[in-house]
């Protein structure tokens, strides 16, 4: 949970108002830890730490779902670009923006051929 490596995130209400939560943040480590603990060695044992925010949780876990599956990873790559001007084309409404968010998306697919070939030997 929030709790162990984001406590600062941990909350017992949503953004709502609804109670969401019924343990302090020490007896939430605890619990998931018992949990942990009574899962491990199970062969489908996953664990996804909070190692920055929620949305890089939601993608480590999004990753961790599809190499189960066995279906192809999506990655995501940040990067940043600094425009010096912009085209005289460019909608007006959006000239003020100091940071937009594009999503390109990469997805490996499996060559339909490579198992036919390996069975006859080729690479």
């Amino acid at each position: 949970p929030a709790a162990d490596g984001a406590s600062d995130h941990y909350t017992k209400t949503s953004k709502e108002g609804k109670q969401v939560r019924n343990e302090e943040p020490e007896q939430a480590i605890a619990l998931d830890r018992k949990l942990q603990q009574a899962w491990r060695g199970h062969e489908h044992l996953r664990i996804i730490y909070n190692r920055g925010s929620f949305q890089d949780k939601i993608a480590d876990l999004q990753s961790s779902i599809a190499q189960f599956l066995g279906l192809p990873e999506t990655r995501r790559m940040p990067s940043r670009f600094q425009l010096n001007s912009l085209p005289k084309s460019y909608p007006a409404g959006l000239r003020n923006l100091s940071e937009a968010v594009f999503t390109k998306t990469y997805i490996n697919v499996p060559d339909p051929n490579r198992k036919k070939r390996d069975k006859e030997g080729g690479t």
